[in-house]
């Protein structure tokens, strides 16, 4: 499955990406559960890439991943469910017993690929992951007072003069900005 869409969070190496279903989408029954609100989906991705808030993107899942993911999520707990009634029925003898053994071996089945998803398997293996930016967003923009550059205002070179916040496109116009900041300061 390939997706393209906008990367609404980043956190540790997740990114939640906000995209528009395919048609096909919006024609599953199950569609409630993927994406509550009409028009929207969001699927959190690995971001390898480094993708921004407001980037644009493109996911993808690998389709052997989603089958497997399928088959464990889906077959797992009924493995557990069928021979909980099984041997709940065998031992005790009753159907009671057996809808009770049934209900236990399929929690604790849950419970144990809950376990092995975060601790065995790699966390992110069965996540979609981010395979390209398409398109950076453009963050607010600041004036080097030294060379009079526009740089995006998250640059790491940035000084405090006079309760005012200065940008710098490097470290070079940083450090001459420094040797004489009240005579950048009123060019401004």
């Amino acid at each position: 499955m390939r997706e393209n869409g906008t990367v609404i969070s980043v956190e540790q190496g997740i990114a939640k990406v906000q995209f528009v279903p395919k048609e096909d989408c919006e024609r599953c029954g199950a569609k409630g559960f993927c994406h509550p609100e009409p028009g929207k989906m969001v699927a959190s991705a690995s971001n390898e890439l480094g993708a921004k808030l407001g980037d644009t993107v493109t996911i993808e899942t690998q389709v052997g991943t989603s089958v497997l993911a399928a088959a464990l999520v889906f077959l797992v707990p009924i493995t557990g469910l069928v021979i909980g009634y099984l041997a709940a029925r065998a031992f005790w003898g009753t159907e009671p017993a057996g809808v009770v053994g049934a209900v236990l071996l399929m929690i604790v089945s849950v419970l144990v690929m809950a376990y092995v998803d975060r601790k065995i398997l790699k966390p992110r293996r069965f996540m979609p992951r981010i395979t390209s930016v398409t398109q950076r967003e453009v963050g607010i923009m600041a004036k080097d007072v030294v060379c009079g550059m526009d740089i995006p205002e998250d640059t790491p070179h940035r000084t405090e003069h006079g309760g005012k916040t200065y940008y710098f496109c490097c470290e070079a116009c940083k450090v001459k900005f420094e040797e004489d900041p009240d005579g950048y300061a009123e060019e401004e």
